[in-house]
C-alpha cells in the first residue's frame, strides 16, 4: 500500500475512500475554521499559523490555548520546522476538536481538500495522532497513519485504545494551501453557507449543509 513507488496523495486517496465522515463526500483532507476566517480564504489561501498571526488573518481562534501553546513549542522530526509553521489537516474532522467545539458550529466551516495537493507542497509530513501530543509520531510517509486507522474509521473514538489522540491524525502542509484545491465546505446551517458562498469561491452545489456533522444533539 506504501510503496516506493506510490505517491502519498494515492497513499492517502485509498485511505481516506474507506473513512468518509459523511455519506456522499468525496475522499478528503479536512481543515476547520471560524467563519469569520474563511473571508480571508479567497485572497490568501490557507495559512499557516505563524503566517495569519503575522498578518493578522485570524480574527477569530476558537482552538485551545494550551494545545497552541504546545505546538508552538514544538517542531516535528522530518523537517525540523514549528509545528505553526504548517497548515494542519485531519484525516477525519469529526473527531474530539469538532466535538469540543459543537456549541461553536453555527460560527464554523469544515473544508474538504482534494489529497492531489500533496503533490503540489515537498514539505509536508503525518503523524499517527494529535501533533500536539508528546506519544504522537511524524514521518514523511503516511505509512505512519496504519496503525490509526481503526480510530479514525470507528463509530465512536472511545471504544478504540489511545483512539482520542489517533482520531486527531493530521497531515501537515508547509507553508499555505491554495484555495483551488478545496473540494467542498461543509456547515451547520443555512445561514453560514451563505456567507460561505459569499465569500467568492462559487463552491455552489459543493457547499454542504448538515448539522448533524457538528455533532448537534450529541450525548452529553
Amino acid at each position: 500500500m506504501c510503496g516506493q513507488n506510490v505517491k502519498s496523495s494515492e497513499v492517502m486517496l485509498s485511505m481516506l475512500d474507506s473513512m468518509a465522515p459523511m455519506p456522499g463526500l468525496p475522499p478528503c483532507l479536512y481543515y476547520m475554521m471560524p467563519l469569520e476566517n474563511f473571508r480571508t480564504v479567497r485572497k490568501h489561501g490557507l495559512v499557516s499559523r505563524s503566517t495569519a498571526m503575522a498578518q493578522g488573518l485570524h480574527i477569530q481562534d476558537y482552538s485551545d490555548l494550551e494545545v497552541q501553546s504546545r505546538r508552538a513549542k514544538r517542531r516535528e522530526p522530518v523537517f525540523q520546522r514549528c509545528l505553526h509553521d504548517y497548515v494542519p489537516l485531519y484525516l477525519n474532522p469529526r473527531n474530539p476538536m469538532l466535538y469540543r467545539l459543537r456549541d461553536r458550529a453555527a460560527d464554523l466551516v469544515v473544508l474538504g481538500l482534494t489529497p492531489s495537493l500533496l503533490d503540489y507542497h515537498d514539505q509536508h509530513c503525518f503523524t499517527d495522532g494529535n501533533a500536539a501530543s508528546e506519544l504522537t509520531l511524524f514521518a514523511k510517509g503516511p505509512s505512519v497513519v496504519l496503525p490509526s486507522l481503526e480510530a479514525l474509521k470507528a463509530v465512536y473514538w472511545n471504544d478504540v485504545p489511545d483512539g482520542k489522540r489517533r482520531r486527531c491524525a493530521e497531515v501537515l502542509v508547509a507553508p499555505s494551501i491554495a484555495p483551488g484545491f478545496i473540494e467542498v465546505a461543509i456547515c451547520s446551517n443555512a445561514e453560514t453557507a451563505a456567507a460561505v458562498n459569499d465569500a467568492g469561491l462559487y463552491l455552489d452545489d459543493r457547499l454542504i449543509v448538515n448539522p448533524s456533522f457538528f455533532f448537534a444533539g450529541a450525548f452529553r
